[in-house]
């Protein structure tokens, strides 16, 4: 009897601890609202362009944004613009290497500045601090890369060809396309198919970044956001072909 005393006993006990245990979440899943930047990327730049418009509207908005360490630990850093000013939260609780701390601050202004090799966006006049908060810097600086190349055909039979392993174009120019790529994250799995039955437009892209090289095909009636994104990219290209 007392041993099926002390069995239910401990059934009641498992239902209970099991009970008052959360489930663990997973930060490090993408948010709708999450921003996130790793190397020559950013994911969800409309977003980041979104809430960038806004506040400079003096509209409400809030953003996560989301870097990962050299080891693959994610850091969160949250930024709320209520109207007036800038909540700002800096989470590294599941870096393993970091101080596992949340860390907040109150800031006045937020700026971004763009420049021919990069993008930074940053937060100043804080309470916390005298120097500005740093969110983000995205390089897109060509000649730091060993190799930074790219072949575009595009016509009803891909009969023009851009192609800068032939025609050298000035650095300027090439960073101008490789901002392009990091804003439409280019290097990330693009979803291509086509989605119309006649085009008398298609395209056929090829980039070498150091060591790696890409490949893309796909048509102008094509509706997916990949293709249109890579449609405009091709635009930027014959642009700056055009105008060397």
């Amino acid at each position: 009897m007392k041993r099926w005393i002390m069995v239910i006993a401990s059934l009641v006990c498992l239902a209970a601890c099991s009970q008052d245990t959360e489930p663990q979440t997973d930060k490090a899943e993408n948010h709708v609202d999450e921003v996130v930047i790793g190397h020559n990327a950013i994911e969800n730049a409309d977003r980041f362009q979104a809430f960038s418009k806004r506040v400079s509207q003096k509209q409400k908005d809030e953003i996560r944004i989301m870097q990962r360490t050299i080891e693959g630990d994610p850091i969160y850093q949250d930024v709320r613009f209520d109207g007036k000013k800038y909540e700002y939260t800096h989470d590294n609780r599941e870096d393993a290497y970091g101080s596992k701390e949340v860390t907040k601050d109150s800031c006045k202004d937020f700026r971004v500045i763009e420049t021919n090799t990069e993008t930074t966006a940053f937060l100043e006049k804080c309470e916390n601090r005298i120097d500005s908060i740093t969110l983000f810097t995205l390089s897109y600086n060509a000649a730091k890369e060993d190799r930074f190349d790219f072949l575009l055909k595009y016509g009803e039979n891909l009969e023009k060809v851009i192609d800068t392993n032939k025609v050298e174009l000035p650095n300027k120019e090439k960073n101008i396309v490789f901002k392009n790529m990091i804003y439409i994250n280019l290097f990330k799995d693009k979803k291509l198919e086509k989605s119309c039955s006649e085009s008398n437009m298609q395209y056929e892209l090829t980039v070498w970044i150091n060591q790696g090289k890409e490949n893309y095909n796909w048509y102008d009636c094509d509706t997916g956001k990949d293709a249109k994104d890579l449609s405009g990219l091709a635009e930027t290209i014959i642009g700056v072909y055009e105008h060397r």
